[in-house]
């Protein structure tokens, strides 16, 4: 496996002194960082490229005007303009929230394997919606990297295509892959020459590196996402770049893995077909066919997009946002416009119900879930949820009835499994709890609150060897996770792993400083080591931020070191 590239910043830190990162990312050739913008109070997603080249800015903005001047699509990703900040080039671009449990782009629901025929056929119009937009809007323009990790899906199930224009970027600063097949992680992109894209989805005209690269190529690709959609494995899945080049170029399709009405097999020919000509003609005929095979399977009318006002589902993307961001008040209004702009959407329901079950406020919690669920009886999540605030009223055989209905809908919705494992954790039935955990962990190995919840039922058990391993895994996924450094340093301690235990604690502390108990726990790990006057300095510093045991621990540490039983703080390492 490839190294992975390190963002250059964190979270809690801030870009330029004015956008607060919520969550740093980075793969292929870029970083995005979730942010705040603090002077407008906005959030944003800002992408850079790893490399930074003072070179390559000029480039960058070149390729990124393609992108703005796309405008806005429910189907887009919408880029906003370029800014510099600290000396390098950022894309601001629309933060898009993802599902918890599902991922945030089409990757992530791959790998809980094939689509259900009417939502992959619902994604796969979305993302011809969009191509076809960027056409309209600049005749010409060609992605080149089409493929599911550029997908995003935003809470609605909705979803928008991302990184427009950027493949040129790509071949400037990422090096060239090795033809013959040098180590590379699937579904990343590469260049060789002037052949760039993603190996998985290239159009046999890429492969040959022919110039003159239309829309098409992104029909192609199109063509590779949703057979993938379709039956749960790519197109071609040769061990080589080598082996892949062989494949687009000469390789029938396969076979499809279940039935299917007859358009699928007439939209995939119309796509993957090696030579262009034979393909759509353009992308509003793909578009057609996919409109009948959809509603003549699902018998709804394909609704109509509007790309120019702000939206409802908008206003619902964007309270996702302001949730996962902690910002419920603002949250809970976008998701009142939402439904004075549409009273039947159900996902603003619901998200209203995240809100006020995340303020505490329960009974109204349990209301919207309520009128979210009469709307669409089939929302998983909505059951999930209501269990959650079921569980947290104590209605505690409700909250199970809700859970166990989530996962009979949907049994991919790792969400679901996890709210039910702290349900049997609240009951102290942690190896069934375990079941579940781990049930959510095969449908989502990066799920950070599944690996974290998961070792605190291993805690419980005594196993505190599981229980590191698991807290090892949550604090990879996510370095800025106090509670976990602490749960971790806690299993430390109690295998007697006591200089383990005190670098955790101090982890917690540095990313928390109000972690009253993780420097409680420090001074009781020093006191029982010889540490007494050091450990003294952390009782202090935890009876400072509310702990109340820490006054006993005072009071006695300083009888044993012959103090007086007035506390004076006193840092240990002062002169």
């Amino acid at each position: 496996m490839m190294t992975r590239h390190q963002p250059r910043y964190s979270k809690g830190q801030r870009i330029a002194n004015r956008y607060l990162v919520h969550q740093a990312l980075s793969g292929g050739m870029g970083e995005v960082y979730l942010c705040l913008d603090e002077e407008e109070n906005y959030p944003y997603a800002l992408k850079t490229f790893q490399g930074g080249e003072p070179s390559l800015h000029d480039l960058f903005k070149h390729e990124v005007a393609h992108w703005v001047a796309l405008e806005k699509h429910p189907n887009i990703v919408r880029c906003f303009y370029m800014k510099t900040l600290d000396k390098l080039p950022f894309m601001m671009l629309e933060w898009v929230a993802g599902e918890e449990g599902k991922g945030t782009d089409l990757r992530s629901w791959l790998r809980h394997g094939a689509l259900d025929l009417t939502l992959a056929l619902r994604f796969s119009i979305d993302i011809v919606r969009g191509l076809h937009h960027a056409q309209v809007k600049s005749p010409g323009i060609v992605h080149r990297d089409l493929k599911p990790g550029n997908v995003l899906v935003n809470q609605s199930w909705q979803a928008k295509i991302t990184d427009f224009g950027l493949a040129t970027v790509m071949q400037a600063t990422k090096p060239e892959t090795n033809a013959a097949g040098a180590e590379r992680d699937v579904g990343q992109s590469m260049h060789i020459g002037n052949i760039v894209g993603t190996p998985e989805y290239m159009s046999p005209e890429q492969w040959r590196g022919e110039p003159d690269i239309d829309f098409r190529a992104d029909m192609y690709a199109f063509g590779c996402i949703l057979y993938e959609l379709l039956t749960g494995s790519r197109l071609y899945d040769g061990h080589t770049v080598s082996a892949l080049r062989r494949q687009h170029l000469s390789a029938p399709i396969p076979s499809l893995n279940r039935v299917f009405p007859p358009g699928i097999k007439h939209i995939l020919e119309g796509c993957l077909a090696k030579d262009q000509r034979d393909r759509f003609a353009q992308l509003d005929d793909l578009l057609e066919a996919l409109r009948q095979v959809y509603e003549g399977h699902s018998g709804d009318r394909l609704a109509e997009v509007s790309g120019e006002a702000f939206s409802a589902i908008d206003y619902v993307d964007r309270c996702g946002t302001f949730a996962n961001l902690g910002q419920h008040e603002r949250a809970l209004e976008d998701c009142d416009i939402a439904l004075r702009l549409d009273p039947t959407l159900s996902e603003a329901y619901y998200n209203r119900g995240v809100s006020y079950a995340a303020l505490g406020q329960h009974e109204r919690a349990l209301t919207e879930y309520d009128a979210a669920l009469r709307l669409d009886p089939t929302l998983a999540k909505a059951y999930s949820n209501r269990g959650v605030s079921y569980h947290n009223l104590e209605q505690f055989k409700r909250a199970s009835a809700d859970y166990d209905a989530a996962i009979r809908l949907d049994s991919t919705l790792a969400q679901a499994y996890l709210n039910r494992g702290n349900s049997y954790v609240a009951l102290e039935q942690y190896e069934r709890a375990l079941e579940d955990y781990d049930a959510a962990l095969r449908l989502d190995p990066t799920y950070t609150k599944a690996y974290y919840n998961r070792g605190t039922s291993y805690t419980a058990l005594g196993q505190h060897q599981q229980a590191i391993a698991d807290y090892d895994a949550a604090i990879r996924l996510d370095p800025n996770f106090a509670i976990a450094y602490y749960n971790r340093g806690t299993s430390y301690t109690a295998l007697g792993q006591h200089q383990q235990a005190i670098a955790d604690y101090d982890d917690a502390i540095r990313l928390d400083p109000t972690f009253a108990q993780a420097y409680f726990n420090k001074g009781v790990t020093l006191a029982n080591n010889g540490g007494l006057r050091e450990a003294l300095y952390w009782f202090e510093q935890a009876h400072a931020l509310g702990a109340r045991k820490a006054t006993g621990a005072i009071q006695k540490a300083r009888q044993m070191l012959g103090l007086p039983p007035t506390p004076a703080q006193s840092n240990p390492n002062d002169p």
